[in-house]
């Protein structure tokens, strides 16, 4: 048996082990913004020190470059402090800096750990030994943010396939277009898409997951405007025997999925 371990950093921010093997997605950032959970001080010291459950991190991977998601300044920080040999990095698409300082220090760390500024959409790319990383394109749900890019991330670890979406749009002729008939383990959700009509036929009609994990959602204390509240009572209203549902909003909360080889 091989397992998948997926532990929630914050917000979006997830860690995904297995078969030895480190990925972090979305959960390198430090600014706080208003209803959502800033990364926890200890976890972020771990980050910066590659201590602990941060230690030994491969690839570093990111749905887009909202400050919730993403920050440049942090993830130079650990580009100086070591993160180099033999790691990958994806860089949000359609990141600009204007800053030229930090796009020649991406440029030269660039040198010394594989960093894609963009790296052509919906073609396979291996990342490591049964480790496979797809971006499907979409846009960034809500109208303020329909210039936004976001990556869906669809992982394949050994055979099975998990896609982690962001805040993407719930567009459903786009997301058929996108999975076509692939078989789709897991997928991670934020609450608004899990809430959407277009979302939950996403999942039950193309998606068709074993299990389906609510992320995004903020820590019980800064959860303001009540998506964990509402992403309870959808999940309660669904009662389906389809897949499994699980809603992360506490620190270090985790998921572990254990499967045969084929």
């Amino acid at each position: 048996m091989k397992k998948i371990e997926m532990t929630l950093i914050a917000n979006a921010g997830i860690l995904v082990e297995y078969d030895q093997k480190k990925l972090l997605i979305d959960g390198i950032y430090h600014t706080k913004m208003e209803g959502f959970s800033n990364i926890p001080d200890r976890i972020l010291s771990e980050i910066r020190s590659g201590y602990g459950k941060m230690s030994d991190v491969d690839c570093l991977l990111f749905t887009h470059a909202h400050e919730d998601h993403f920050s440049a300044d942090l993830l130079l920080e650990l580009l100086n402090n070591g993160f180099q040999k033999e790691r990958y990095v994806l860089l949000p698409s359609g990141m600009v800096l204007k800053d030229t300082g930090k796009m020649k220090g991406f440029s030269e760390k660039s040198e010394k750990c594989k960093i894609e500024f963009h790296v052509e959409e919906r073609i396979p790319l291996r990342l490591m030994n049964e480790i496979e990383l797809e971006v499907l394109p979409v846009k960034h749900m809500g109208e303020a943010y329909q210039d936004v890019q976001n990556n869906c991330l669809l992982v394949t670890l050994g055979t099975n396939r998990i896609l982690f979406t962001g805040d993407a749009e719930p567009n459903v002729e786009l997301f058929r277009s996108l999975i076509g008939n692939r078989k789709i383990l897991g997928v991670f959700v934020n609450p608004l898409f899990y809430h959407q009509k277009e979302g939950t036929r996403i999942i039950e009609e193309i998606l068709k997951p074993e299990f389906v994990v609510v992320y995004h959602v903020p820590f019980p204390e800064d959860d303001k405007f009540y998506l964990g509240k509402m992403a309870g009572k959808d999940m309660a209203s669904r009662k389906t025997d389809q897949y499994a549902t699980w809603i992360l909003n506490q620190e270090d909360q985790k998921i572990m999925w254990d499967f045969a080889l084929v």
